[in-house]
């Protein structure tokens, strides 16, 4: 029951119906708190905190991240790990805390490569390319979106390849 909550607030996610997805990751919260499943509370907090950043709920996003990110660091949770510092570095950039961003981009880059999962490489990638463009690096920038759009291209990602040509 928790794993379906958790897939219909993705997709409520991926349609932008951001309340509805809300809804249903709090929900899901609240199951596996009943159930005493950790690593599951983990990752839907980290999805909560997404969405409230989507939503411009920039405190709250922040106390959901990083009580993801503090949760997913005492499991040894490596990947999940880099997607949290992903999201907190996203966050970052939309309060213009661009040393932070980075930070947290580059340390979920970091973490991806060690695991030699390339295409979650993309979306850091081109965190720091946007945080290289809003400090004036546009050389930087240029490079960094570059080499994720390489990366996008050989795994025929479309979305991915939108977001590097944007």
């Amino acid at each position: 029951m928790g794993v379906v909550l958790k897939l219909q607030g993705h997709i409520f996610t991926y349609q932008g119906e951001y309340h509805k997805a809300h809804q249903i990751f709090l929900e899901c919260l609240r199951y596996f708190e009943q159930r005493h499943e950790i690593s599951y509370r983990a990752n839907v907090r980290a999805f909560l905190g997404i969405i409230a950043r989507l939503r411009g709920e920039y405190p709250q996003a922040k106390g959901f991240l990083e009580e993801a990110l503090e949760t997913m660091g005492d499991f040894g949770d490596r990947a999940h790990t880099a997607y949290v510092l992903r999201e907190l570095g996203y966050l970052a950039i939309a309060v213009g805390d661009y040393a932070r961003a980075e930070a947290t981009m580059r340390e979920g880059a970091e973490i991806f490569e060690e695991l030699d999962r390339r295409h979650a490489l993309v979306f850091p990638l081109d965190g720091l390319g946007t945080v290289a463009r809003l400090q004036g690096n546009f050389d930087e920038a240029d490079r960094l979106h570059h080499k994720s759009l390489a990366i996008c291209r050989d795994l025929d990602e479309r979305r991915g390849i939108a977001l590097c040509l944007n």
